[in-house]
C-alpha cells in the first residue's frame, strides 16, 4: 500500500515537471522567433539586422532615397536610413563655408548648412571687444556687436560712484561724473557745485557748522579771507565794466556770513538757492537824500567763481537802485540780476562755469529760474544797454 502511493506521487510530479520544461522550450522557440522585418512585416527565421531597435532582413535594409539595400556605412534622419552619398544629395550636406561633406553634425542659417567649427570661426558675428565668435546672447552698439560680459565690462559706461557698469538710466552732473540715480539718496549733494560727494567723485567732503555740505575739491578752492573777496569784487567791476556796466562802488561793502545769518539777514526773502543778499541804507534830511550805502552779503568758504557770479547778481541789485526810481516786479527784478550773473559766466569756459549756468538754466524757482529765463530770451540777443533802458522805463516784463 506504501509503495503503490510513492510510486503515483513520483509519476505525476514528473508529469508536471515534464510539462514545464515543454512550455520552457516552446515559450523559448517563439520568442525566438518573434522578430519581425521592419520592412516587409514577415517573421525573421534566418540571419537579420538590428538597426537602432529595428529588425530588418539583410536585403530589406534599404536607404530611403535610392531603395538599395545598405551595406555599409549609413546616415540616419529620423526614422529614415541612407547611404552615406545619397544622404548628401537628399539633405544637401555641402558646407557652404568650406565646400566639404558635412559627414557629423551641423549648423544650419539661411538655408544653409555649416559644419560646426566651419560655422562658429566663419559665419558666427564676432565680438567688437575681444574678437572671438559670439554663439549666445549679445549686444549692439555703434554698428558692432558684443558678447554681453564684453559689453559690460569694457563698453558700458561705469558708475563714478561704485564701478559697477551704468546698465539702465543713470545721472550725468555737469562735470561729467555718471552714477546710478539710487546714489542720490546714499550721499549728500555739495552745496557749492552739485556734486555727490563721495570718496571717487570728489574725494569726499566736509559739513560746515551751518549745515552746508562742501565737497573736498570746492573746500580745498574756497576763498577764505576777506581781502581776497575784495580782490574778486574788483574782478568782477572790471568784467562787467568792458560790458558797459557801471555803479558808485564808493559806498559798497562786503561781508562773508554762513548760511544762518544770511538766512537771519534775507528775512523772508531768504530761499535755499540764496548765495548773496544786497542790504541798502539810505539816509534823508528834510525830505532829501543824503546818504545811501551798500552791503552784500556773501556766502562764506565757497570757490572764488561762485562768489564772484554772486556778486554780479547782486551789483545789479545796486545798479537798479542808484539808476531807477521803479519798484520792479520781482520776476523782473531777480531775473535781471541772474541775466548780468550770467553774462558774466559766460566769460569762462570750464565746467565750474558750465554748472552755475546749467544752474541757472534749469532753476525751478518761479522768480529766480522762470524770470531769468524770460529775461534772457527777450535781451540775450540785444546790447546791455536796452536792458538797461528798459529797467528804467518798466516795473514788469
Amino acid at each position: 500500500m506504501n509503495k503503490r502511493l510513492t510510486y503515483g506521487y513520483s509519476r505525476y510530479y514528473q508529469t508536471i515537471l515534464n510539462i514545464i520544461f515543454l512550455f520552457l522550450v516552446f515559450s523559448t522557440v517563439l520568442l525566438a522567433g518573434d522578430k519581425r522585418c521592419r520592412f516587409c512585416g514577415k517573421l525573421i527565421t534566418g540571419s537579420y539586422l538590428e538597426v537602432h531597435g529595428y529588425y530588418y532582413h539583410p536585403e530589406h535594409f534599404l536607404c530611403n532615397a535610392c531603395e538599395k539595400p545598405i551595406q555599409g556605412e549609413f546616415n540616419k534622419d529620423g526614422v529614415s536610413f541612407y547611404h552615406p552619398t545619397c544622404f548628401i544629395d537628399v539633405k544637401g550636406l555641402r558646407c557652404a563655408s568650406c565646400d566639404q561633406i558635412i559627414t557629423g553634425e551641423y549648423f544650419e542659417a539661411n538655408d544653409k548648412k555649416y559644419h560646426p567649427t566651419c560655422y562658429r570661426d566663419n559665419i558666427l558675428p564676432r565680438c567688437g571687444w575681444c574678437d572671438e565668435p559670439i554663439e549666445d546672447k549679445y549686444f549692439d552698439s555703434d554698428g558692432k556687436q558684443y558678447h554681453d560680459w564684453c559689453y559690460r565690462d569694457h563698453i558700458l559706461p561705469k558708475c563714478d560712484i561704485c564701478g559697477k557698469p551704468l546698465e539702465e538710466r543713470y545721472l550725468e552732473d555737469a562735470f561729467g561724473n555718471k552714477y546710478h540715480s539710487q546714489h542720490t539718496a546714499e550721499f549728500p549733494t555739495c552745496d557749492n557745485c552739485g556734486r555727490l560727494i563721495s570718496d571717487r567723485t570728489s574725494r569726499s567732503g566736509v559739513t560746515y557748522s551751518d549745515g552746508r555740505h562742501i565737497c573736498t575739491l570746492c573746500f580745498q578752492s574756497a576763498i577764505k579771507n576777506i581781502d581776497a573777496y575784495y580782490r574778486s569784487f574788483d574782478k568782477v567791476n572790471q568784467v562787467l565794466g568792458k560790458m558797459g556796466f557801471q555803479v558808485d562802488l564808493s559806498q559798497v561793502d562786503i561781508k562773508p556770513v554762513d548760511r544762518d545769518q544770511l538766512k537771519s539777514i534775507a528775512g523772508r526773502d531768504y530761499t535755499d538757492q540764496l548765495r548773496g543778499y544786497c542790504n541798502t541804507r539810505t539816509q534823508f534830511l528834510n525830505g532829501n537824500l543824503t546818504e545811501r550805502s551798500h552791503t552784500i552779503y556773501i556766502l562764506n568758504d565757497v570757490p572764488e567763481l561762485t562768489i564772484e557770479s554772486t556778486m554780479a547778481h547782486e551789483l545789479m541789485h545796486i545798479w537798479i537802485v542808484q539808476n531807477t526810481k521803479i519798484d520792479h516786479q520781482a520776476i523782473l527784478e531777480e531775473g535781471s540780476c541772474n541775466y548780468l550773473s550770467y553774462l558774466y559766466l559766460s566769460e569762462y569756459n570750464n565746467p565750474d562755469s558750465a554748472y552755475l549756468i546749467r544752474h541757472l538754466m534749469e532753476s525751478s524757482d518761479p522768480v529766480y529760474g522762470e524770470g531769468f529765463r524770460r529775461v534772457r530770451e527777450r535781451f540775450g540777443q540785444r546790447p546791455l544797454n536796452m536792458l538797461f533802458d528798459y529797467l528804467k522805463n518798466h516795473s514788469t516784463l
